[in-house]
């Protein structure tokens, strides 16, 4: 039996679910029938508050491409992971123009996603919390962030907003207030087939107790560009493994740790050069003045 699958969902609003009140596509169903090639599923103008699951509190989608735009969900809780959102084996999803906050799970406390690609764009998280790992979003997927904002999350174990197994691009964003008691209070970027990149980005307010407060990367894959940025490295190291840095990254040195290094190292090797400049400029005129004096008393 094929399934031609196709939601649109305009101007609702979901409450107090003790279940998820959108679960589409669950492993019982895709074994026993056969979905259409591009199942889809279209969310928006749509407010989910104070529903909970085992996994993905107000959605939980798997097989579809999803399109989430203008939605607003507070206050979800997911057991396992996912406190409002969970996505599982989809081709594509986007995320725009929504927010999520106050959501919690054991791990990805706003949203858990395994996609081919993954899109969330202009969009704010604030006040989740997961008990484990990732205050807002784990991603296996391609993950593209634009002109977002992820502020005021809460602690968690490791993992502080973004873990990701797979390729980031991300662009025009602010990562702030978010603290973990092991790494990566900001991004964790594990192994991936293509180079990911952060630009015109603001990490701000990052503690990691370990390392990697702002961008941790495994040292498997070819590594990250990162080009005008303004990064706050705080008490801990705000890069680990293989980092390229092209552009303009400015470091905001709040206390200790990388930011001191690194301008400290700056000043060593910049400072002994002016001074070389500056007797090098000091003496020449010196020195072709007295050949022309010894060339004068000869003549």
């Amino acid at each position: 039996m094929i399934v031609f699958l196709s939601i649109f969902i305009d101007s609702s609003y979901f409450s107090a679910f003790l279940e998820t009140p959108i679960h589409i596509g669950s492993s019982e169903h895709v074994t026993t029938h056969k979905f259409s090639e591009d199942p889809k599923i279209e969310i928006i103008n749509t407010f989910f508050e104070k529903c909970q699951a085992e996994d993905g509190g107000a959605l939980k989608l798997r097989s579809l491409s999803v399109f989430l735009e203008n939605c607003i969900f507070v206050d979800n809780f997911a057991k396992n992971k996912g406190g409002s959102i969970c996505i599982i084996d989809n081709k594509d999803s986007k995320m725009d123009y929504s927010a999520i906050s106050s959501s919690s799970a054991e791990s990805s406390g706003a949203m858990d996603v395994v996609a081919t690609e993954c899109q969330v764009l202009n969009s704010n998280f604030s006040k989740n919390s997961a008990i484990q790992m990732c205050t807002v979003l784990q991603a296996s997927s391609i993950l593209t962030i634009r002109e977002s904002r992820f502020a005021d999350n809460l602690f968690c174990t490791q993992i502080g907003i973004l873990n990701v197994w797979g390729t980031v691009l991300c662009s025009d964003s602010l990562f702030s207030n978010q603290s973990v008691s092991r790494y990566a209070a900001g991004i964790n970027i594990h192994s991936s087939n293509s180079e990911s990149s952060v630009i015109f980005c603001i990490f701000k307010n990052l503690l990691s107790k370990e390392r990697g407060s702002a961008i941790y990367i495994h040292e498997k894959g070819p590594g990250i560009g990162i080009r005008d940025c303004i990064i706050d490295g705080y008490e801990a190291q705000s890069f680990f493994g293989s980092v390229i840095i092209k552009g303009n990254v400015t470091f905001v040195v709040s206390q200790s740790g990388v930011g001191n290094k690194i301008v400290l190292g700056y000043l060593l090797i910049i400072v002994p050069l002016l001074i070389v400049y500056a007797l090098v400029r000091m003496y020449i005129p010196l020195i072709r003045a007295k050949k022309k004096a010894k060339k004068f008393f000869k003549a």
